[in-house]
């Protein structure tokens, strides 16, 4: 009896050392990855957070994972997801149509702005055009529609608890340019047209003060503290995976929520940046000057698996094409590991 039950604990021993010993190994590696990537992130002036997680194997790690950033356009996830949320619901249809009226109009829509009102997108189009092209005004009619508190209430049942929804894009972007009052908010037409033409001469001052790395505006400083629309590198990397893995909503809906992120036309600078030339990639981009933001699936070649990543920053003092940069080495430097340790 004794005999036996010494050689049943042996082998016990035996086969938790065979699971234990690679997953030490694996730990080791993602450790030498996440030093090389903190290395990265020390060369740039700003506050960073990351995530990554090789979906197949789980095997990730995070810097500042939990640490809420202001998200820019990669907040659009959730919107996206909340409207195939309410499609699921029956509440209305992804071929239904909405008629543009002029006080929808936001002079920073990259395509819908350009049309006269009384077109009439379908829902499916407001989605496409605000995650391909990152299209605000597509943005704030599907955000007008589906309403900020579900947005946050789908997001919450789904586990993400550090990740909000609050403003339109609108607002968002007048608050960052210091224009945060409700006369400023309530403007359409042409006296916001008029008003972008002044955010230009703003994003130009402010390009100046990040090339030489100078003290950040006081608007700026204030916008940065602002908690909404706000998310942590976790939970962006961890929407990404459900989607990717079919749980958010339906496998179907999360389906098409990646062949539309696929697509993706803006920041081909950041994620894709320093990848092979091809490499799929399901993602979101957002930019802000202080803070340039990118999350999503990367497929690795060969059968290699997919890679899940997310870069946020706040207070970057860098112009965006050098913050971008960032983010392309990083993403590289995560590609290149889980290739070479799949």
């Amino acid at each position: 009896m004794h005999v036996v039950g010494r050689r049943a604990r042996f082998s016990a021993l035996l086969l938790l050392l065979t699971w234990l010993v690679p997953c030490t190994a694996s730990g080791q590696d993602t450790a030498r990855l996440k030093t090389e990537i903190e290395k990265i992130i020390s060369e740039y002036h700003g506050d960073v957070g990351v995530s990554v997680q090789q979906i197949e194997s789980g095997r990730g790690f995070s810097i500042n994972g939990n640490k809420r950033f202001h998200l820019a356009s990669v907040y659009k996830l959730g919107i996206m997801v909340e409207v195939f949320h309410q499609v699921a619901e029956g509440r209305f249809s992804l071929h239904d149509r909405i008629t543009l009226r002029p006080e929808m109009y936001n002079p920073w829509g990259q395509v819908m702005s350009h049309f006269e009102p009384g077109l009439s997108p379908t829902v499916h189009d407001l989605v496409y055009w605000m995650m391909v092209v990152s299209d605000n005004m597509a943005t704030d009619i599907l955000l007008q529609k589906v309403h900020a508190e579900n947005v946050n209430a789908y997001l919450r049942q789904l586990g993400l608890n550090e990740f909000s929804v609050d403003r339109s894009t609108k607002v968002i972007i007048l608050d960052y340019l210091g224009f945060s009052s409700e006369k400023y908010y309530h403007l359409t037409g042409d006296a916001l047209k008029r008003l972008e033409k002044q955010s230009d001469e703003i994003d130009r001052q402010r390009a100046e003060i990040a090339r030489v790395h100078g003290p950040l505006p006081e608007a700026l400083i204030k916008f940065d503290q602002d908690p909404r629309d706000t998310g942590s590198p976790v939970d962006i990397n961890q929407l990404l995976l459900k989607i990717f893995k079919g749980e958010v909503v339906s496998k179907e809906a999360s389906q098409e929520m990646i062949n539309i992120m696929l697509e993706c036309r803006t920041g081909d600078e950041r994620l894709k940046g320093q990848l092979p030339p091809g490499t799929p990639v399901a993602q979101k981009t957002g930019g802000l000057p202080t803070s340039n933001n990118s999350g999503g699936i990367i497929y690795l070649p060969a059968g290699k698996g997919h890679l899940a990543v997310t870069v946020l920053s706040n207070n970057m003092n860098e112009v965006l094409s050098v913050s971008s940069t960032m983010i392309a080495r990083i993403a590289k430097s995560a590609y290149d590991f889980f290739v070479a340790n799949p």
